[in-house]
C-alpha cells in the first residue's frame, strides 16, 4: 500500500480504509452508499487520527462518483504537500463491505463492476479470489457481532466506536452442519471476473449427507483469498472456520400445499442432495435473489422428494 492510490469500494464501518492510511497510502477514497456506515467509518477514522487523510464519500463506487472523489488531493492530510488533482484512477482497490459480510450479495458485483471502471490496467484486487460454496446444515441460530468489536484488532487500531453499529448475524456453526464435506459453486479471479460471471445461472451441485444428522437447511458462503503469494491469508465463512461472518441460509420447504413446512431429512434415510443454484439481481440491482432446487436421493440413487427455496 505505500505509495498507492487506494480505492475502498465499499468501504463499510472504514476499518480497511484507517488499515491503508496506516500502512503508507498516498490517499485513500473509502466510498459506501450507507450514511450509517460512513458514520462508523468517520468515528473509526477519528478515534485513530486518520480522518483527515480518508475521504470519505457516500455512494456506489461503480457509479458516477462526485467531483470530491475525482479531485483528491495529492499527499493531503497528515503527509502534506500541495493541492495538485489526482487522477480517478486508482492502484489498488479493497472492499471492507465485500470482506466484513461474506455473503454472495451484491457489494460482490459492486466490487466488479468498480474495478472495471476505475482500476489502472496493472493494478491490484484485494481480495484476489473469490469461492462461493454451499454445505447442508440442521438449522441457524443467532448471534451478536458487537462482541467483536470490543477489543482492538488489526494492528492495535482502536475499534470501540464500530460497537453501537454491530448487527445481529446470522451465523452457523459447525456443530450444526449435516454435509460430509461442502461443494463448491464458483470461483471468480476478482482481477478478471465479470459481473455476469457471479450471476451464472443454475450452478450444479451435489453433497453427501451424514447419517446421524438431519438437514433442514442451505448455506451459501464466501471464501476470500487475500493475495495470490505464497502464505497469502483467506478469510472465510465457512461454518468449520468459526469466524463471525454471515452466510445466507436457504431454509428448505418441505413439498405440498401452502402454508409451508420445513423439510427435515434425516441423512440415514437420505444420503445425498443434489441441487442447482441461481442468482440474480433484483430489481434497481441493490438486492441478489438467490433460490436453489434440490432432490434427495435414497440408497441406489432413486429420487425421493424435491424442494425450492
Amino acid at each position: 500500500f505505500l505509495g498507492k492510490r487506494v480505492l475502498c469500494a465499499g468501504c463499510g464501518a472504514g476499518v480497511l480504509s484507517c488499515l491503508c492510511a496506516k500502512l503508507g497510502a498516498h490517499s485513500v477514497a473509502a466510498v459506501d452508499p450507507s450514511p450509517v456506515a460512513l458514520a462508523a467509518a468517520r468515528a473509526v477514522l477519528a478515534a485513530n487520527d486518520y480522518d483527515a487523510e480518508v475521504v470519505l464519500v457516500q455512494g456506489r463506487a461503480d457509479g458516477d462518483l462526485p467531483e470530491l472523489l475525482e479531485s483528491q488531493p495529492r499527499g493531503g492530510g497528515k503527509k502534506g504537500g500541495g493541492g495538485e488533482r489526482s487522477s480517478p484512477c486508482f492502484d489498488v482497490m479493497v472492499s471492507e463491505r465485500f470482506l466484513g459480510d461474506l455473503r454472495y450479495a451484491p457489494p460482490l458485483l459492486h466490487l466488479l463492476a468498480a474495478r472495471r471502471r476505475w482500476l489502472k490496467p496493472g493494478g491490484r484486487v484485494l481480495p484476489t479470489r473469490v469461492g462461493v460454496w454451499v454445505c447442508a446444515a440442521d438449522f441457524s441460530q443467532e448471534a451478536s457481532a458487537a462482541e467483536a468489536w470490543q477489543k482492538p484488532v488489526l494492528g492495535g487500531m482502536n475499534l470501540a466506536g464500530l460497537a453501537p453499529y454491530a448487527a445481529a448475524a446470522s451465523i452457523v456453526d459447525a456443530e450444526r452442519v449435516s454435509s460430509v464435506q461442502p461443494a463448491e459453486l464458483l470461483s471468480l479471479d476478482l482481477a478478471s471476473a465479470s459481473p455476469e460471471e457471479a450471476l451464472s445461472p443454475q450452478v450444479p451441485f451435489c453433497l453427501e449427507l451424514r447419517p446421524d444428522r438431519c438437514t433442514t437447511a442451505l448455506v451459501v458462503y464466501l471464501e476470500v483469498q487475500l493475495g495470490e503469494e505464497a502464505g497469502a491469508g483467506k478469510v472465510s465463512a465457512a461454518p468449520s472456520a468459526g469466524a463471525r461472518h454471515r452466510q445466507v441460509l436457504l431454509h428448505l420447504p418441505a413439498p405440498g400445499p401452502p402454508p409451508a413446512r420445513a423439510l427435515r431429512l434425516p441423512g440415514a434415510e437420505f444420503p445425498r442432495l443434489e441441487g442447482r443454484l441461481s442468482a440474480s439481481l433484483e430489481r434497481g440491482g441493490e438486492g441478489l435473489a438467490v433460490s436453489v432446487s434440490v432432490v434427495a436421493r435414497g440408497e441406489g440413487g432413486s429420487e425421493l422428494l424435491s424442494s425450492t427455496a
